[in-house]
């Protein structure tokens, strides 16, 4: 009932939710703009990128924005938009997944349960055809719009985005990597020796900023730096630009060095691959995504 029969025609709650979501953004921007750098940096590289832009970035926050003017203005046709979103989701099966996290005692138990409950949705009278992440076309509709999009956007070599912060978040972006080549482990390596020894080293110690980071795309095979809650632009920008010379001679120290040391760095690495214990329902979020793009 909730996903067929909810009333959608709650133009006050509507107002309520943008307006708490906005203001929870735009204190996010402040508090986390290394987060939202990293997001506006990786949408100039390729497509994926601009789209979890616009999914969770400032373009987001934007489109809030048009949102709240509609509901406020034009509440009809935004019933509208809502009416047909809805619609599109239960009555175009093709692309559905119902994703469920448990153990095969669960499952067993579910099993007629899920099946009806697939049964009674609209849009399909059987279950014959299982939906798969290669049964959208390609290209996707949304290509070329969106390119159009994201080149008048990011029309310009660089970018300032001015929030009310005494601070700076600085980023720069490199692609390393094409977008689908394999990369090799020791890339996480080398993104972790960055971030805990030459960025730190530059940017937390000398610089004075709170943290560094760099960070590697797997997906895109993009390298990027971030600095947080940092009282510099342009140092930090020449620390970035100096990455490739202090890579070479990270290589030299650790041709001298232990081996013992190169283990440790990979060691650390490792770990943060590797991250904290996932919940059951983080793994199962995990596990969809995973599936939806296609990996292993």
């Amino acid at each position: 009932i909730l996903l067929t029969e909810a009333n959608l025609d709650a133009r006050d709650k509507v107002i309520e939710i943008l307006k708490e979501t906005i203001s929870e953004r735009e204190n996010d921007l402040s508090a986390r703009g290394s987060y939202y750098a990293n997001l506006r940096l990786r949408a100039r590289h390729n497509l994926l990128g601009f789209l979890e832009e616009k999914r969770r970035g400032l373009e987001s926050l934007r489109a809030y924005r048009e949102l709240l003017q509609q509901a406020e203005n034009d509440w009809s046709t935004l019933l509208e938009r809502f009416h047909n979103i809805r619609n599109t989701l239960l009555l175009n099966r093709s692309g559905m997944v119902l994703n469920l996290t448990g153990d095969s005692n669960v499952f067993f138990q579910m099993q007629h349960a899920i099946k009806n409950f697939l049964e009674h949705l609209p849009g399909m009278d059987h279950l014959d055809t299982a939906p798969s992440h290669t049964a959208l076309p390609s290209p996707h509709p949304w290509v070329e719009p969106a390119k159009v999009e994201q080149k008048s956007i990011f029309s310009s070599a660089a970018e300032a985005i001015v929030v009310p912060s005494q601070v700076n978040y600085v980023g720069q972006t490199i692609q390393v990597y094409d977008t689908g080549n394999a990369i090799p482990g020791s890339a996480a390596v080398i993104s972790h020796h960055l971030a805990t020894s030459y960025l730190w080293e530059k940017i937390r110690v000398e610089g004075g900023a709170y943290g560094a980071h760099a960070s590697l795309s797997r997906r895109e095979g993009l390298l990027s730096f971030v600095s947080y809650r940092d009282p510099h632009v342009s140092p930090t920008l020449k620390a970035y630009k100096r990455v490739p010379v202090a890579l070479e001679q990270a290589s030299e120290e650790f041709s001298r060095r232990s081996p013992r040391d190169l283990e440790l760095a990979i060691i650390g690495a490792i770990g943060e691959e590797d991250g904290p214990v996932l919940s059951p329902d983080q793994l199962g979020w995990v596990s969809l995504e995973r599936w939806l793009r296609g990996e292993s």
